[in-house]
């Protein structure tokens, strides 16, 4: 258990440390000099869930590598609905003026 909690942190941390830099990166290159933390939190869900999910990938063993593929990305796939509708929720929200 204290492998698997570790492998998903440091997983985590590679995954949101190379996306931000990226984000960053591109955000230089178009001008822009400011990130909200909203958009911080967002990327480190996005990337909690992809360090979870290889690790969940790789330790699923069903018959078929077809359907390994499927069933992650159906998962994985939910997961980031999850959080686009959360996103965009509380966006409805914030420009609604309730939040």
């Amino acid at each position: 258990m204290r492998t698997a909690v570790y492998a998903l942190f440091t997983r985590w941390s590679m995954f949101f440390a190379v996306v931000t830099l990226a984000s960053s990166a591109l955000q230089l290159v178009q001008g822009d000099d400011a990130d909200t933390n909203s958009h911080i939190l967002n990327r480190a869900a996005i990337c909690l869930i992809v360090a979870f999910m290889t690790i969940i990938l790789e330790r699923l063993r069903l018959k078929s590598r077809v359907l390994s593929a499927l069933v992650g990305y159906l998962l994985t796939f939910g997961l980031f609905a999850l959080i686009l509708l959360r996103t965009c929720i509380f966006l409805w929200l914030d420009r609604a003026g309730m939040v």
